[in-house]
């Protein structure tokens, strides 16, 4: 059952909206008139989508073992983007009724090739995924970590990017 599940993580809106194929989009649309939460997506590009699937599986195998494991403390990202790896791990933290909050630290600044808001994408992406939305930290880490940070941590993802 964990599999099928972990099959639902990569829900991925990538910065690189390829369009998907008539039948997919026809299969999708069969799917969701059962009413079961799967439809076909394309794998994660690590190009576009800053990771790649193999990195996705880790991480839900390692926070997932965090919780079961009874860790205490809240997960943090650092550096997220337009937040894949945050919808990733929100997702694990909500199907393992955790009480673990999801922490989000990112200027939003950096847009690569994007030119909406990043902020704005990260929320719409969270919306999209039918996820709570995390606490996010605005700023940059230097002036955001010192004060912000929740008393204990079980669980940090850093990915500062590339820029």
């Amino acid at each position: 059952m964990q599999t099928l599940l972990m099959n639902n993580f990569f829900v991925s809106t990538s910065i690189n909206s390829r369009k998907n194929h008539f039948l997919v989009n026809w299969i999708n649309k069969a799917l969701r008139s059962f009413n079961k939460g799967y439809q076909f997506q394309r794998l994660p590009n690590g190009l576009f989508d800053m990771t790649t699937l193999e990195q996705r599986i880790n991480y839900y195998h390692l926070l997932e073992g965090v919780i079961r494991c009874n860790v205490a403390g809240d997960v943090i990202e650092l550096g997220c983007f337009t937040g894949q790896c945050a919808i990733l791990f929100q997702k694990i933290i909500q199907i393992n009724n955790s009480d673990k909050k999801l922490h989000l630290f990112d200027s939003f600044e950096k847009k690569f090739s994007i030119e909406e808001s990043v902020e704005e994408i990260l929320n719409n992406n969270f919306a999209k995924a039918g996820l709570q939305l995390p606490v996010i930290h605005k700023g940059y880490f230097q002036d955001t970590i010192p004060n912000q940070l929740p008393q204990k941590i079980s669980f940090v993802h850093i990915d500062c990017g590339f820029g």
